[in-house]
């Protein structure tokens, strides 16, 4: 008889110039990537370990060495495109939302109502902005680059500074 073996997710600490940040990987894939002062960081790492069926240990492994590197690259304006393999766990609605931010352009920007027509449903701009509110993935999955039809930002759960930050680092 095979026992089944629980799957093991890394949960580290980047330093960025923006702030701390907690990423949990395993040896595949980059499933969370969060400032440290977001509001739902640890229900986001409870659902994460949860759909997963893993447990969490303190720790690095060679993604998130990668991960580091990228992180470092892209803020120093030298690197626009991450290859850190990434996963999601979520609703349909919101890996769909998810999956179109990573369509956006680096330094470029879109509305929440684009990007709802961009899904297939022109007036779930409210449920776009609520997916990309729990976008698990900042920077690499770039909420940051969807902003007001009046140009205004808004919305940014890293905070708003940060938004503005990461939209002038991409000019």
């Amino acid at each position: 008889m095979q026992k089944n073996k629980t799957k093991q997710l890394i949960l580290s600490y980047l330093d960025t110039p923006l702030g701390t940040m907690i990423s949990l990987t395993d040896n595949t894939y980059l499933y969370l990537l969060k400032f440290t002062d977001q509001d739902n960081l640890e229900r986001s790492i409870k659902s994460i370990k949860k759909a997963s069926h893993a447990t969490i240990e303190n720790g690095s492994s060679d993604l998130t060495t990668l991960l580091q590197s990228e992180l470092s690259q892209y803020f120093t304006g030298s690197l626009q495109f991450f290859s850190i393999p990434i996963r999601f766990h979520g609703t349909s609605f919101q890996q769909k939302s998810w999956e179109d931010l990573t369509k956006i352009p680096y330094g470029s920007t879109t509305s929440y109502g684009h990007q709802s027509t961009m899904i297939g449903n022109a007036k779930a701009y409210r449920a776009v902005a609520s997916a990309n509110k729990n976008n698990p993935i900042a920077i690499i999955v770039p909420c940051h680059r969807v902003i007001k039809s009046n140009g205004e930002l808004s919305g940014y759960n890293g905070g708003v500074h940060r938004k503005q930050a990461l939209l002038d680092l991409e000019k």
